[in-house]
């Protein structure tokens, strides 16, 4: 065989090796002579190759995390819940029809498949959880839910928050959070929504490992266009559409608040109150013990507004004592 004759059959199986090499993802050494030869053109290729292909790893490793990928050059801001209930609102987004809680989004929402049933959506990543509620198409509550725990007269901050409790059925969604105090002890904050009586449980307990002065507070964010009203006799609450906070009286009740750690009536002695200030509503409550429980109970059903409704509470001793 003549040189020529070498060099032209040396030409054709490399070119052989490469076509092979392209398609079957192989030819390393061809890909390194290529990238010695021309490294400008090489880098360029090879690093388009590469962030494809570590954009591919990074969105299935996002999916098998249940998340959504990071866009490059941006942050990953998933959507908070008052986010969340503006989108359904406008109709921006479509509103979910099943619950679901998605522990490493650390968020949580609950609802049905009916369009005008409640709906509520918590997001607990931060210190302050994000909380909504939709009701009747309407936003109700959107903002943070904000906690002031104070254990003998000393503020106390709860540090970040963990799923203890999820469970889900025809009637009802519960979740449990779970946030350790620092000197020992806990506080657990429940959310429930009663999808099939129509009202929301909101609450926080705090538990110590001894007897001390435990006072909490606790604040939500009205959503814009809602106005709180208190009532003369009762320590019950009413949410309506209004302007500029002041609530219009001739529209009709769109939720009502109750307070069951507080007595019914105005009159009797209260160790907390519930009011508002602005937007923001407050339910406060403290006592001395090893644990204090602070609810909230949200009615939603607007065809129970205008029925009277009454609570007592319940006293449980310690051995049926």
């Amino acid at each position: 065989m003549s040189t020529q004759q070498r060099k032209g059959a040396r030409r054709s199986a490399r070119k052989a090796v490469g076509s092979s090499a392209r398609q079957n993802g192989t030819g390393c050494a061809t890909a390194r002579r290529k990238a010695n030869d021309r490294p400008g053109e090489a880098n360029g290729r090879y690093g388009q190759a590469i962030g494809r292909h570590g954009a591919q790893n990074a969105i299935s490793r996002a999916n098998r995390a249940g998340a959504a990928p990071k866009p490059a050059g941006g942050k990953n801001r998933p959507t908070a819940a008052a986010e969340l209930v503006a989108a359904i609102v406008s109709g921006k987004a479509a509103r979910p029809k099943r619950s679901s809680h998605r522990a490493k989004r650390l968020a949580a929402v609950m609802c049905d498949s009916q369009p005008h049933s409640p709906l509520l959506a918590i997001d607990y990543r931060a210190e302050d959880p994000s909380v909504a509620i939709l009701c009747e198409n309407r936003s109700l509550i959107s903002g943070n839910w904000t906690t002031r725990l104070q254990i003998n007269g000393e503020p106390v901050d709860t540090p970040a928050w963990s799923s203890s409790i999820w469970t889900s059925n025809a009637e009802a969604d519960y979740l449990e959070l779970c946030s350790a105090l620092p000197w020992g002890g806990r506080v657990e904050r429940g959310v429930m929504l009663g999808r099939a009586d129509r009202f929301a449980l909101l609450y926080d307990a705090v538990l110590l490992d001894s007897p001390a002065m435990i006072e909490v507070e606790n604040r939500m964010e009205l959503a814009d266009g809602i106005a709180f009203e208190t009532t003369r006799a009762n320590t019950e609450a009413v949410l309506r559409r209004g302007t500029k906070n002041a609530a219009s009286h001739r529209s009709p009740a769109l939720a009502r608040l109750f307070p069951l750690a507080l007595p019914e009536w105005r009159g009797a002695a209260a160790a907390g109150e519930l009011c508002a200030a602005g937007r923001t509503v407050a339910w406060s409550f403290k006592g001395r013990g090893s644990a204090l429980f602070s609810p909230v109970w949200i009615d939603l059903d607007r065809g129970r507004s205008r029925q009277k409704i009454t609570w007592r509470q319940l006293t449980v001793g310690e051995s049926l004592r």
